[in-house]
């Protein structure tokens, strides 16, 4: 016999199994894509309250400080504003 008609059967079978290993894999790595696509999604919604979180704490860090400031001194500026109108000043910057 000739080692061809040895080793045809068994290469056969390895050509027929490769095809159904390739596939197991596609749908594995597939499988994989999925999962990471949400693994994604969690962390961007994390990263984005976590930016959020940061945001609020600068806004009350910085900003309602300045705003209690502002709110102190809105009353004498309605009062100078007032005085304006009263007696017809105007102050241009231009």
């Amino acid at each position: 016999m000739c080692l061809i008609n040895l080793i045809k059967p068994y290469a056969e079978l390895i050509y027929f199994a490769s095809g159904i290993v390739l596939a197991v894999a596609a749908i594995l790595a597939l499988r994989q894509i999925g999962i990471a696509k949400k693994a994604l999604k969690t962390q961007s919604k994390r990263d984005a309250l976590k930016l959020t979180a940061s945001e609020c704490s600068g806004y009350f860090r910085d900003i309602i400080p300045l705003q209690n400031k502002l709110e102190i001194k809105e009353p004498l500026a309605k009062l100078f504003a007032f005085l304006l109108l009263q007696f017809h000043i105007h102050v241009s910057l231009w």
